[in-house]
This record gives structure tokens, sequence and C-alpha cells, in this order.
């Protein structure tokens, strides 16, 4: 609370590599989890570099003006936390050298304009902070502490979000395993401390290992760290031998001794790595600690190499019936009863999914930015497969609402959204290639949704790829959509918004715009193209998905079973490493996704002006008609983003569609998440190995 009081902010004073950064890291994760007291809620930490700040200051003055600028800036943005890392440096030292940076913020930090978190070492401190005292008088130190055990886990938890954001690499696991996760790593870590003295501080030496396994990961060309990238760097080789330990690979007993028994004698520090399973004598072992992070560690009462065979083994759903089990299946025929019958019955996957639905619904209240949307739909697209899958009944129709509320009023915003992680809008995915991309193809999977994704990517061994999303257009038909995605311009800049004749001239026309020769341009359909070597700009077309999508008669189950036939086909993924192997970055999106709706009759009365083939929509000029309509069938009026401001856009609800009543069907053109939020999948050729 020291932080929002007028009078004060706060600074963190403590020894390098204690973790005052990661403490603030922490205090953000715990926002964004809204697990923070009400008079924190809702804020956001911003972090400035002070030696940035510094070094724009000259003598001319002129950066002081824009150092003064932000401080004004700062002042006006509302529930914002500054964090300044290293703020002595704010502090001039000499009378010839910079101005003192700390005089501009000191007016705002004494009126509670400015909050802050400053940070600096104890050395510093001593040294800089404390000679100004009016500076010092508007913080309040806080001295920290090297952290416990659990201190230490929830400051791990908090930088998470940080290192998957660097590294475009996540976590596999929800928040109950990856927490178990920290806490072997810090155990582990905390015993090695113990017995070989290690005069490392937490969090870093646990933060080392952490980073460690996202590097294992991304060297494995993996977008996902799981618990075998934690088991293989537990042996902490990295991190010990920063620290000056010897390490020894332990093979056989005769072995060691011929080698290294000197080793084991002397003073030195020594960490041996010794296989599962093998034989190490008493004598050795006792000065020796053994602690690993795996299977075993995890799920003691079940047979690790049982679950490491385990193919797409899903760790929540294990931790949720080992939970509950109180037996224990040592023997490997054993841990494959269990995982068949227990962790795989309907009661505990019905469990898991309602509690990840739960989660889900309850982030659908607080979205604060578009891209909370995409993450939502990724999780939806689980859920169904899952569902789809065991036969479970779970109905996530309110997430579907949920969006089609955000999007009736915010659609229209997001083409002032600017991401470099992504783009925003499909319009926009040609830009986005052209500014990452020097040789390119986009495949664009018709009608592909985050639930078709979720089965396909399968397929996708050994293929490095980030995961994000973008949107479609509103309404989500092929004509509008993928012609905007292959022009890069919004419906109401096409030549023909309704139709799909002027789809290959659109895309050429968008990349000579990016000043490609027609002989470096290619659009193609199909998986068995093959580009000549002059080409760097290029786009194939997939019509599988959509084709399966109108002639579905067996709702999600058969979309699941579809689905699976073409990912084990490979066809897609096979695609995708021939580009690679070639030198094309691959981007794979979809123009629209797909969702189950239930026919409320076909449309019938005057004032349709265009037919669009999609049964969720219809496109009027008739005024007159238009309220007729909406009260007959129940339909949206849609607020015209983007689209020809000449017609008037009149959308089925979620859920619903304008098919034969009550015939349930799989379809596209509306507004839910569904069929606006698909798949931006990013594979670059210089991650490729083969």
């Amino acid at each position: 609370m020291v932080l929002l009081t007028p009078e004060k902010s706060g600074l963190l004073v403590g020894k390098p590599g204690i973790g005052k950064t990661a403490i603030v890291e922490g205090l953000a994760y715990l926002i964004q989890k809204n697990q923070v007291p009400d008079a924190l809620k809702g804020y956001k930490i911003i972090k400035l570099s002070s030696t940035s700040l510094v070094g724009k200051i000259t003598r001319n003055g002129q950066e002081e003006l824009i150092i003064q600028i932000l401080v004004n800036e700062l002042k006006h943005m509302t529930k914002t936390i500054v964090f300044i890392d290293e703020i002595h440096t704010l502090i001039g030292g000499k009378s010839d050298g910079p101005m003192d940076l700390a005089n501009i913020l000191k007016p705002g930090l004494d009126r509670g304009d400015i909050k802050a978190i400053g940070a600096t070492t104890t050395i510093e401190y001593d040294a800089y902070i404390i000679r100004d005292r009016a500076f010092l008088r508007r913080f309040e130190k806080i001295d920290v502490r090297e952290p416990d055990e659990e201190t230490t886990v929830k400051i791990l938890m908090g930088s998470l979000p940080k290192i998957e954001k660097q590294t475009g690499c996540k976590m596999k696991y929800n928040e109950y395993v990856t927490h178990q996760l920290m806490e072997s790593i810090v155990s582990a870590t905390t015993e090695f401390k113990r017995v070989y003295g290690l005069s490392a501080m937490y969090p870093d030496i646990a933060f080392s290992v952490l980073t460690a396994a996202f590097s294992q990961a991304l060297f494995k060309n993996k977008n996902q760290v799981d618990v075998d990238d934690f088991e293989e760097k537990t042996n902490y080789s990295s991190v010990f031998k920063e620290h000056g330990f010897k390490f020894i690979a332990y093979s056989d007993d005769l072995q060691f001794r011929i080698n290294h028994t000197n080793d084991l004698d002397s003073e030195k520090k020594l960490v041996i790595m010794v296989h599962p399973g093998d034989y190490v004598p008493y004598d050795i072992q006792k000065k020796c600690r053994k602690e690993i992070v795996s299977f075993a560690s995890l799920y003691p009462k079940l047979n690790s190499d049982g679950l490491r065979e385990h193919k797409d083994l899903n760790l929540e759903l294990l931790t949720l019936a080992y939970r509950d089990d109180f037996e224990t299946y040592y023997e490997r025929k054993e841990t494959e009863l269990f995982l068949r019958l227990k962790m795989y019955a309907e009661k505990n996957v019905k469990a898991y999914l309602q509690r990840l639905y739960d989660s889900v619904l309850h982030q659908t209240e607080k979205v604060e930015n578009y891209t909370a949307w995409f993450e939502i739909a990724e999780k939806k697209a689980m859920i169904d497969v899952i569902a789809t899958e065991h036969d479970i009944n779970i109905d996530t129709t309110e997430l579907n609402k949920a969006f089609c509320a955000y999007a009736m009023k915010n659609f229209g915003k997001l083409s002032s959204e600017i991401s470099l992680s992504s783009p925003v809008l499909v319009s926009g995915v040609m830009d986005y290639i052209h500014d990452n991309s020097d040789k390119a193809v986009v495949i664009v999977m018709d009608g592909m949704s985050e639930f078709d994704w979720e089965i396909l990517k399968r397929s996708f061994e050994g293929i490095c790829y980030r995961q994000s999303a973008v949107f479609a257009m509103i309404p989500s038909t092929t004509s509008i959509s993928r012609q905007c995605l292959l022009s890069g311009k919004y419906p109401s800049q096409l030549i023909e918004p309704w139709k799909q004749s002027k789809e290959k001239n659109e895309f050429y026309a968008c990349a000579r715009k990016y000043r490609y020769k027609d002989n470096q341009i290619a659009y193609e359909r199909g998986y068995d193209v093959s580009f000549s070597p002059l080409i760097k700009c290029g786009a194939v077309i997939i019509l599988d998905i959509d084709e399966l999508v109108h002639a579905q008669c067996q709702e999600r189950m058969g979309m699941l079973n579809d689905d699976t036939v073409l990912m084990r086909q490979g066809k897609l993924a096979n695609l995708t490493k021939r580009l690679l192997s070639s030198g094309f970055d691959v981007y794979i999106t979809a123009d629209h996704g797909n969702t189950l709706s239930k026919g409320l009759g076909r449309l019938t009365g005057s004032g349709v002006e265009i037919e669009t083939r999609s049964h969720k929509m219809a496109v009027l000029k008739d005024y007159a008609d238009k309220n007729s309509l909406i009260e007959r069938y129940g339909l949206l009026e849609y607020p015209k983003y983007y689209l020809p401001k000449e017609y008037d856009y009149l959308i089925c609800d979620v859920g619903y569609s304008l098919d034969i009543k009550d015939e349930s069907v799989m379809t596209h053109g509306g507004i839910s998440l569904d069929e606006v939020v698909v798949p931006f999948i990013i594979a670059r050729a210089e991650d490729y190995h083969g």
C-alpha cells in the first residue's frame, strides 16, 4: 500500500541477483491475475530504463525537454506504476555532468502524480541515494532479503509471462502443473545450495534453471516447454559451472573410481551426473545429493517410463486424476491402466473441462486488450476438441456470446491497433509478412478454425513455429475475408467485395505494391504446388476444410473425424516442410473459421440486395424491410465496420443460421469466436533443419 500513498513511492534495496526486478515482475503477474488488494486492481506497471534516460541528456538541453515531456505524460497516465531499475543513475554526481534527472521527477513524486518503484543495490544506495535527502524523502525504503522457497516460487511464476514473450516459447501446462514444476526447481536447488555451499542467492539460481529449460526447448525447435526440458536441465550444468563446480559424468563404479577418486576426496566442489537406474555405491552416494525434476518427482506413485512413452500426455488431466487417487501404480502396466481407466475417465475429463471452462469464462469478464481473445479462442478450441474426443457435453456458447458483444462494440477500433507480434486484422496479414520476411508464402486454409488447427498441429512435430491469431473480417465470409487477407484492403476498398473473381488480381496488385515483379509473385491452389527459385511472395489456397464444413452432417464429431484424417495424411505439414526447405518463411492462417449453428428457417421477404452463399447474414438496401426481418428471425444489425456504407447488414445471433428450421449445421459468416478469431502460424526457414 506504500505505493499508493501520495507522499511515498517504493524503493527496493538489496544485493545484486537477489530478485528486486523479479519482485516487480511478480507484482505485475499478481495484478494480471487479479490477486491483489482492491487498491491495486486495474493497475499496470511500465518499466523505464534509467541508463537510457541518462543517455538522452546532452549539454544543449534539447533532450532535457524530451525527459520533461515524458514526465508530463506519466502524470496523465492513470493507474500506472513506473518501475525504474538502477534508480541511483538518475542522481547527478558531478557539477559538469548531466543534469540531475531526479530533480525533474521530484515534483511529480511529491504530489503523487507519478507512482514509482525504484530499485538499487545496497552499495549504490549508500553511495548515491542517501546523500540526496530530498529525493530519498519521497521513497519508502524496502530492504530486500533473500526470499524463502515459497516466495521464490511466486517470483518464478511472475517471471514466466516475460520469458514467454521474449522467447516466443510457452509453458505447456496449466497454472497448477506449472506451479508444481516451479516448486520442484526450488526444492532441488535448495538442496544443492545447502550441500555444495553455493553462494548464489534466490531467486537467481532457480531462475537460471528456469531459463535453461526454455533454452533447451528452443534448441529442439519446440514452441512449448514441457517436463522433458526441465528434466534435461536439472543437472544444472550451466548454473553450477558458473559457480566453480566441476562436472563428472558417472558411467559405472569402476570407471569412476579410476578417474575421479582424487576429485571425490579433495575439497573441490563436484556435481556428479547419474542416469536414472544406474547403481551408485553407498560411499559415493553419501558424499553427494541427487535431486531430479522429472515425472518421477512430480508423480512418484506412477511408473515414469510408462508416462514418458505415453504420446501427447495431458499433464493437466493426469494431475487432476492423480490428486484424487491414493493407490500406487509402480509397474508400467498398472500406470497404463491408470491412464486409461482413471485419467481418461468421463468423470475426470468432465471435471477438468468444467474447471478450464470456468477459468476461461471468467477471463472474458475482464478483457482489457484484443489479444486476450486470441488466448480465449485457443483455450475454447482445446475444450471443444477434448469434449468432442471424449463425447462429453460441455456448452461453450457463452464464450461466443461474450465475444459477439465485444465485437459489436469494439471491432471498428481494431484498425488502429498496432502489434509487432502478429497482424490484428486479416487485412494486415500481407503488410506483416512483407515487414518480417524477404521471401515468404502465406498458406490460406479456407474455413480453418482454432478447433481445426488444434487437431492439424499434431502433425507438425519437427517444425518450429510460433502460434498467434488474427481477426477475420465480419461478416466472416470467404468472398470478403479472403480477399481482404490477400489484398491488404478493407471490404469497402474492394472492387467486388461479394465475389471472388478478382481475388488473384488483388493479390498480385498487393504484391506489386511491395515492389515485387510479376515473375517473383505466385498464386496457387492445392498441396502439390511448387515455386520457381525466383518467387519471393507466394500464396497457396487450400479448400479442404471449408468443403468439409459445408458438406458436414455430423456436427463437431464429424469435423473432428475429418480433421483427424487430414492430420494423419500430413499434407499441410509436408507442404510446410517443402516450403521451409526451399528457403521460404511460411505463414499459415485462415480467411474465417466455422461454428455449429441451429437453423432458424430460410430467409424470405423483399429487400435482400446481394446473395452471399452465407446463411448467417443478409445484405439489404431496402430499409423498410429491415425491421421486419430483425423481428422475425432475431437477427443482429451489424454496425457496418469496414463495409460499404450503402448497404445494411443483418447477421444471425450466436448459435443460429438461416438454414432449414431446427437443422444443426457447421457454417460461417457470423460474429462468433469460432468464426472470427483464426490461427496465425509463423514458421521461419532459418529455424528449420529438416
